[in-house]
């Protein structure tokens, strides 16, 4: 199974988009919204590569390989949850 971990705001609606299509197809994620949490902001500025916006996504799969996604890049992530 794939781990899913979304870095997330409150008032991103790129971000509710990406969760609300994931739960329509039964897919798992862990939310963690940066802007309500000093320390989570400081996980997401090192793990994002340079990236500021949101959604932030890391997909990593059972054998370790890790999928970062920034934005809600549909394509891409229908691409990553199919494989």
């Amino acid at each position: 199974m794939k781990k899913i971990v979304i870095y997330s705001s409150t008032n991103c609606s790129f971000c509710h988009a990406l969760k609300g299509w994931l739960k329509e197809k039964n897919v798992a994620f862990e939310d963690k919204v940066v802007d309500t949490d000093p320390k989570l902001t400081e996980e997401f500025m090192s793990v994002s590569d340079g990236f500021l916006g949101t959604p932030f996504t890391i997909i990593t799969d059972e054998d370790g390989t890790v999928t970062k996604i920034a934005g809600f890049d549909r394509p891409k992530f229908e691409q990553v949850l199919a494989a």
